[in-house]
């Protein structure tokens, strides 16, 4: 689920969300802020491939989605013509932006403050993404076990963070795409990941551990 607020003044006015499930629809939710029911509309069709993962970002007002098709999905929110058009059936419809490179499910997304996309796959892999032009910048292959999360972190200059179904959490240098620090408690999935900026810690959860563990960034 990622969320979008239209604002004025202070409060928003108008709030949005989008969500994806295994039909591979992704739906556009949205009420008023006076308002207890919710409306929503199709932003695209059903497809045989399941939405694992989606971002929004504010600044370029696009919704980032990760599939099961291996494919990473821009989807313009604004209506601009940054999307490309796609011919179906002699009608021409609009259609998202694809980002291909993956050979398994992207399960994971996460955007800097230089609009530059990561993307974390089961192939094992780290891609890195511009975002204003839409083509690759790096890939890691290898990066560690299968992937399933990555996080944006901005103190101290900023990094990513990635965690995967083996236990290991890596910590990534947002210049030179290098991994600066691993950690591992336990050889089994993380399930869930929250960095706290505040606080300077990172939350993570696993998959039998029924616990909480911060770690110090």
């Amino acid at each position: 689920v990622a969320d979008s607020r239209k604002q004025e003044g202070i409060f928003a006015q108008k709030m949005e969300i989008y969500s994806g499930g295994g039909d591979g629809v992704i739906l556009k939710w949205w009420t008023g802020r006076s308002s207890s029911s919710w409306e929503f509309a199709d932003l695209s069709a059903p497809s045989n491939c399941s939405v694992l993962c989606m971002l929004y970002h504010p600044t370029l007002d696009v919704l980032i989605t990760g599939s099961e098709d291996n494919n990473v999905r821009i989807w313009n929110l604004d209506g601009t013509s940054s999307v490309p058009r796609q011919s179906v059936a002699h009608s021409a419809k609009r259609g998202p932006a694809i980002l291909r490179g993956h050979t398994d499910k992207v399960t994971g997304l996460a955007v800097c403050k230089n609009e530059v996309l990561v993307s974390a796959s089961y192939d094992k892999s780290l891609h890195w993404w511009d975002l204003n032009l839409q083509l690759p910048i790096d890939t890691i292959e290898m990066a560690h076990g299968f992937s399933i999360e990555v996080k944006w972190c901005s103190v101290n200059g900023g990094y990513w963070i990635t965690a995967s179904d083996e236990g290991t959490i890596g910590i990534w240098d947002p210049v030179s795409y290098c991994n600066i620090r691993s950690m591992c408690y336990r050889k089994e999935p993380v399930t869930a990941m929250m960095v706290d900026e505040v606080n300077l810690l990172l939350l993570v959860t696993m998959q039998s551990d029924y616990a909480i563990r911060a770690y110090k960034l």
